[in-house]
C-alpha cells in the first residue's frame, strides 16, 4: 500500500523535538486564550451570562466522551496493526465509521430526551426563561449535531496518522481549530450574540474544519480511502463493545472537569462557575505544559511495551519525573509571590482570587503531574482494569466529597475533593504500572522514587505553610526553591549516561 512517510524514520529525539515544537505552540494558544477570552467575556456577558457558556459547553463536552472511548481504542489497534498487517488496520479504520454511526444515534437521543423533559434549565444553572432568552437548546442542539456529522469520525482519523510519526501534525491541526474558536468566541462576546449564536458559529467553523481535515488525511493515507471500505459492522460493534471500559473511564474522568462545572450550576449558581473555572485554569496550565513534553512519549510507551523493553520505559518515567517535576514544582511555588495580583489583573477585578481553593487545587495538580506518566503508560496499552479502578475511585472521593460538603465549604469542597481524589489515584495508578513491569521482570529504582516523594512533599509542605502563614512568604519560596533544586540535581546525576546523551542529543537537535 503507498503511504506517505514522511516522518516515519524519525528518531525518538527528532519526533519528540518535532512534537514539542508543536505543542509549545499550541500550548501558547490556549494560554493567550484563558488570558484573552476570560475578561472580554466576563466584561461583555457577565459573569452569570459567561457561567452558562461554561456550563452549556461542559455538558457538550460529557456527551462528547461517548465517542472518547471509541476513538482511543480504535487508534490504539490501528496503531498496533498499522505497521504489521495494514489489511486489518483498514478494518479496523473501516468497521469503526459503522460504530460512529451508532454512538452519534445513541448521542442524539440523550440530548432529545433532555431537553423534551426540560431538564437544560437546572443543567446551566438559569431559569426556563433565561434558557429561553439565550436559546440555551437550539445552541446545544446545533453543535451536537454537527459532531454527530463530522466530529466523532474526524476524531478515529486524526490518530490514524500518528503512526507514521505524524504526532506534531495532528497537534497543529487542532492548533488551527483552537485558534478559529477562540476568534468566534471573542466577536460572539464582543458583539454580545445569545448562547444559540455563539454555539451555532462555533458549530459551523468545526463542520467547516473537519471536512478539510477529511480531504488532508486523504491526501496523507490515499490507500486507506474511502475509509469505510473494508470494514463490517461486527467488527465495528465488537470494538465498540471492548471500548465501552474505556468510554466508562472517560466519562468518570469528565466528571472531575466538565461534570463539577454542571455541579456548581446545580448546586450554587452560574455566576460561581467563572470563579472556579479561572482559579483551575491557573492550576491546569502546568498539566497542558508537562502534556508537551509526555504527549509525545506516547507512541513509544507503546511499541516498549509490545518489544518488551521495561528498562527503556523506565527511563521514560525517570526523564518525565525530573523535567516536568521540577518545572511544575518550582513554577507554582514561585507563583505565591504573585498569583494574586496577577489574578486580579487577568479578571480585571471583577473576580475574587480564593488562596484556599488555588492551593488545594495546586496541591491535587501536583499529584496529578507526578501520576501522569503512569496514566499515559496504562492507557497506551490499554489496560482496561487499571483504567477503571483509577477513574472509578476519582469519580467516588470527588462524588463523596464534593457534592456532601458544597452546602459547607462552597467551591472549597471540590479543591478538597479533587486533592483527595488524586491521592486515591497516584495510589491506584502506581500500584497497576508496577505490577506491570513485574511481569516484565522490571521493578522501579525506589531510591529515585523516593526522591521525587520527597520533592513532591516540599510542594505541598511550601503550600500549607503558606496557607496557614507560618512563614514569610518570601523566605518560604526561596527555601522551597532551594530545596527542589537540590533533590532534582541529584536526580539528574543518577540518570544513566545512556539517558543523559538522549537529552543532551534533544537539546543539541533544538540549539
Amino acid at each position: 500500500m503507498k503511504i506517505l512517510k514522511a516522518h516515519s524514520n524519525a528518531t525518538i529525539e527528532k519526533r519528540s523535538l518535532n512534537s514539542l515544537f508543536a505543542n509549545i505552540i499550541q500550548f501558547t494558544v490556549q494560554i493567550l486564550q484563558s488570558i484573552i477570552l476570560v475578561p472580554v467575556l466576563l466584561h461583555y456577558w457577565g459573569d452569570e451570562k459567561y457561567g452558562v457558556w461554561l456550563a452549556v459547553f461542559s455538558f457538550f463536552t460529557l456527551l462528547q466522551t461517548f465517542d472518547a472511548g471509541h476513538q482511543t481504542y480504535v487508534g490504539n489497534e490501528f496503531n498496533k496493526y498499522f505497521h504489521i498487517d495494514k489489511l486489518k488496520a483498514k478494518e479496523i479504520l473501516g468497521s469503526s465509521i459503522r460504530a460512529c454511526l451508532i454512538i452519534g444515534l445513541f448521542e442524539l437521543i440523550i440530548l432529545t430526551l433532555i431537553i423534551v423533559f426540560n431538564f437544560t434549565p437546572s443543567f446551566v444553572g438559569i431559569t426556563a426563561e433565561s434558557s429561553k432568552d439565550l436559546g440555551v437548546e437550539w445552541g446545544l442542539i446545533s453543535i451536537m449535531l454537527v459532531w454527530i456529522l463530522s466530529g466523532n469520525v474526524g476524531g478515529v482519523l486524526v490518530r490514524i496518522i500518528l503512526p507514521l510519526g505524524m504526532m506534531s501534525r495532528s497537534i497543529y491541526l487542532g492548533t488551527i481549530l483552537k485558534v478559529i474558536q477562540i476568534l468566534i468566541l471573542l466577536l460572539s462576546g464582543i458583539l454580545r450574540l445569545s448562547i444559540f449564536e455563539a454555539c451555532l458559529y462555533t458549530a459551523l467553523s468545526s463542520l467547516f474544519y473537519s471536512y478539510g481535515l477529511f480531504i488532508y488525511i486523504r491526501y496523507l493515507m490515499p490507500d486507506f480511502y474511502p475509509w469505510w471500505s473494508g470494514g463490517n459492522w461486527k467488527t465495528g460493534f465488537l470494538n465498540l463493545k471492548r471500548s465501552t471500559v474505556l468510554t466508562f473511564t472517560n466519562l468518570l474522568e469528565q466528571f472531575s472537569n466538565s461534570g463539577l462545572i454542571l455541579v456548581i450550576t446545580n448546586f450554587l449558581n452560574a455566576a460561581f462557575v467563572p470563579v472556579f473555572t479561572t482559579i483551575r485554569t491557573l492550576g491546569n496550565t502546568a498539566l497542558q505544559g508537562t502534556g508537551m513534553i509526555l504527549n509525545p512519549l506516547y507512541p513509544d510507551m507503546v511499541r516498549y511495551h509490545a518489544t518488551n523493553e521495561p528498562k527503556k520505559l523506565l527511563n521514560l518515567f525517570e526523564v518525565n519525573w525530573l523535567v516536568t517535576g521540577f518545572v511544575v514544582n518550582s513554577a507554582f511555588i514561585l507563583s505565591l509571590l504573585f498569583i494574586e495580583p496577577l489574578y486580579t489583573w487577568w479578571t480585571k477585578g471583577l473576580l475574587k482570587f480564593d488562596l484556599a481553593l488555588y492551593s488545594l487545587i495546586v496541591s491535587s495538580v501536583v499529584i496529578s503531574n507526578f501520576s501522569k506518566g503512569f496514566n499515559v503508560y496504562l492507557a497506551s496499552i490499554n489496560h482496561l482494569r487499571a483504567l477503571t479502578v483509577i477513574t472509578t475511585s476519582k469519580f467516588t472521593v470527588i462524588a463523596l466529597f464534593g457534592i456532601s460538603l458544597i452546602s459547607l465549604l462552597n467551591l472549597r469542597s471540590l479543591g478538597l475533593a479533587l486533592l483527595l481524589s488524586e491521592i486515591v489515584a497516584l495510589y491506584f495508578s502506581f500500584r497497576f504500572t508496577k505490577m506491570t513491569l513485574n511481569k516484565c521482570g522490571e521493578d522501579f529504582n525506589y531510591f529515585i522514587l523516593n526522591l521525587n516523594f520527597i520533592a513532591l512533599a516540599v510542594t505541598l509542605i511550601v503550600f500549607i505553610f503558606n496557607y496557614f502563614n507560618l512563614f514569610d512568604r518570601l523566605v518560604l519560596t526561596l527555601t522551597g526553591i532551594i530545596l527542589l533544586l537540590f533533590i532534582y540535581l541529584k536526580l539528574f546525576n543518577l540518570l544513566s549516561q545512556l539517558v543523559k546523551n538522549r537529552i543532551f542529543n534533544l537539546l543539541h537537535l533544538n540549539f
